[in-house]
């Protein structure tokens, strides 16, 4: 077995195992939820212990995303100027041809779109809360289903590329790394030193991934960076090899 097909299989074993363990965690909740929902206030300075477990858990992971571990996929790490392997085309060019501007806008157009599909939807969230329809509990389960959701869009199945961002795979989204943010913003209007704490450490991770971006736009193009083409891909996570594998199963093709 090649050392690329090896790292690769690696990773996908680590983000399945990744989704089960969110999967239970979720369950978990949901169990407190149906029972003893006011275990669930994550407000202020909340009296379960185990609301400090849960966001220790997820703090270690937004902390770990700000090193380029190897065992996380190129899409989370191509921002940075470790994985960039700059085409021949880019270093003849001298920087970003008119085709890659052009790239560039589309990127920026279906950015545009994920983000207002996200943010609509959660904005109704806050409607319901701010209504008094919703509780704090219902805000965290809400949280919950997004941590959930995460690991169904890397390894199954993903609404925002199928149906807004339009792009090849994860290795390519514009908005890969935004999920930090995604995640915990249903928790934003929630006053508490752990809401706020998640959301300030994931608004200045999203800050660095957006600023890369601004600032080395050639780093998140496939004809400018060779790390995200898909010959140099382990084919971890890869939702073409998945579809192909799904149509197989039901249609034989």
């Amino acid at each position: 077995m090649s050392k690329k097909r090896s790292s690769g299989l690696r990773i996908n074993k680590y983000y399945m195992c990744r989704l089960i363990g969110r999967f239970i965690l979720a369950c978990y909740c949901f169990g407190i939820y149906l029972t003893n929902k006011k275990l669930l206030d994550i407000s202020s300075f909340p009296e379960w212990k185990g609301m400090y477990v849960i966001a220790g858990i997820i703090l270690v992971d937004f902390i770990l995303r700000f090193i380029p571990f190897k065992y996380h996929p190129m899409g989370m790490r191509k921002h940075v100027k470790s994985t960039f392997i700059p085409s021949l085309q880019y270093k003849e060019n001298g920087g970003l041809s008119k085709k890659d501007e052009k790239d560039l806008e589309q990127l920026k157009k279906e950015f545009t779109k994920g983000l207002l599909f996200y943010f609509g939807l959660t904005a109704i969230w806050f409607v319901l809360y701010f209504l008094h329809i919703f509780g704090v509990p219902e805000l965290f389960m809400i949280m919950m289903a997004y941590y959930v959701g995460d690991m169904i869009c890397v390894n199954l199945f993903c609404p925002f590329r199928m149906f807004f961002m339009k792009n090849r795979c994860c290795t390519v989204c514009r908005i890969y790394n935004w999920d930090a943010l995604f995640l915990v913003f249903p928790l934003i209007v929630v006053p508490g030193v752990l809401t706020w704490g998640l959301n300030i450490v994931a608004i200045i991770y999203t800050f660095i991934w957006e600023l890369s971006f601004r600032t080395h736009p050639e780093r998140f193009l496939v004809r400018t960076n060779m790390a995200i083409r898909c010959e140099n891909c382990p084919k971890t996570l890869c939702p073409q090899r998945r579809e192909k594998y799904l149509r197989s199963i039901f249609f034989g093709k």
